[in-house]
């Protein structure tokens, strides 16, 4: 499994579909089980930290760490539903 953000971003276009990225296998943040994730954007390209497309299989989460106020995330549940 590759670390977490260690990844090259993909080109810098804006439309984004699971369909066509591959995503990698991963534990983020210590998480209980494995997630599969592939960073879009980065800091380059929108002036933001990053953008990643995240799928958190049932039974598996993004593992608990904190962020600074200038720096938050956002969250887009595509299907299914966060606890």
């Amino acid at each position: 499994m590759l670390e977490w953000g260690n990844e090259r971003p993909l080109d810098s276009k804006r439309h984004f579909s699971f369909e066509d990225v591959v995503l990698s296998e991963r534990i983020a943040h210590g998480g209980s089980r494995a997630i599969f994730a592939r960073r879009m954007l980065t800091c380059a390209d929108l002036g933001a930290n990053h953008v990643d497309m995240v799928i958190v299989p049932p039974g598996a989460d993004i593992g608990v760490h904190t962020h600074s106020e200038s720096n938050q995330e956002l969250y887009i549940v595509v299907s299914g539903e966060g606890v």
